[in-house]
């Protein structure tokens, strides 16, 4: 049985290879393992930030989207529900917030932040598409943890934050100098063996991850708090 903090971390870490499928290319001590399982997890344990790169369907967002359900408890569907997806239309009412127009209406001014601030771990999908200018409101959020739109902010605190992109070069756009200087762990995703059972992986994943109920009532209970975030721990 886990029992510490350590035991916990150890027996997490050997389920990801249930769920996601990486190289097996590191070797310490004769202990062979993925490294990019391993830094994808000390990402979040250690609340650093994070780029994955490599070609569409190589399972960049998945591998975030895996262990933070893992370490963090949070349903794998509500990462998938909420997490930032990259396109030059994403400004600052959908990275951050927005007003409550019911409330606006009466001359009250609320503020409805966006709800995947309010995860455990950040995920933005395509970094690189995001304006310069919806970069650095990103920048800001990480650096401080704290989010701030028109007379409100909130205080999230500092998350494990993981980005991804299709592409090394600049092609689709680039990552703002500030905002890559923040990054500590940059991995590739690789293509893998066809032999691997994929069907198989996605369906432990549902099975094992996926709780679309308890994710609705993630989401109700944000929505309740003005999608301010909760805290879980291991």
């Amino acid at each position: 049985m886990a029992n510490t903090l350590r035991d916990k971390v150890i027996a997490l870490y050997r389920k990801i290879g249930d769920y996601h499928y990486a190289p097996v290319d590191g070797n310490v001590n004769g202990k062979h393992f993925s490294t990019n399982h391993a830094l994808t997890a000390l990402t979040f344990l250690m609340n650093k930030t994070q780029l994955a790169l490599g070609d569409p369907g190589w399972g960049k967002t998945t591998g975030a989207q895996v262990i933070s359900s893992l370490f963090s408890g949070l349903p794998f569907d509500l990462y998938q529900r909420l997490m930032m997806k990259g396109h030059p239309g994403q400004y600052e009412e959908k990275l951050v917030a927005r007003p409550h127009f019911g409330a606006l209406s009466k001359g009250d001014e609320r503020v409805v932040w966006q709800g995947y601030i309010g995860m455990d771990a950040l995920i933005v999908d395509e970094i690189k598409h995001l304006p310069k200018e919806t970069q650095a409101l990103l920048l800001e959020g990480i650096r401080t943890g704290t989010w701030t739109y028109l007379n409100d902010s909130i205080v999230e605190g500092e998350k494990p934050t993981y980005f991804t992109s299709n592409d090394w070069g600049e092609a689709n756009g680039e990552i703002m100098e500030a905002l890559a200087d923040r990054i500590a762990v940059v991995i590739e995703e690789k293509a893998l063996p066809p032999q691997l059972d994929f069907e198989l992986a996605d369906e432990r994943v549902k099975k094992d991850l996926s709780r679309p109920d308890e994710a609705q009532q993630c989401i109700d209970e944000l929505a309740k708090n003005n999608f301010q975030g909760f805290k879980t721990t291991l």
